[in-house]
């Protein structure tokens, strides 16, 4: 799970806890225009965007067999 916090137009990682069998490979935390943060497992990669709009996190989530 990944927490953002909106602050206006800018996002800021305030949490990241990966599911079992998830890593944390990659993040950045902000505050900027979007978050990143990626997770691996053995056979998945997650990559997390979020942007903010009018202080309300927008998510992009993508999924792929690694």
């Amino acid at each position: 799970m990944v927490t953002v916090l909106c602050t206006g137009d800018q996002a800021h990682v305030v949490n990241v806890a990966p599911a079992p069998g998830y890593s944390l490979r990659d993040y950045n935390s902000g505050p900027v225009k979007e978050i990143q943060v990626v997770l691996l497992s053995a056979g998945n990669k997650s990559e997390i965007k979020a942007r903010c709009d009018d202080g309300t996190p927008l998510p992009k989530i993508k999924e792929s067999p690694q």
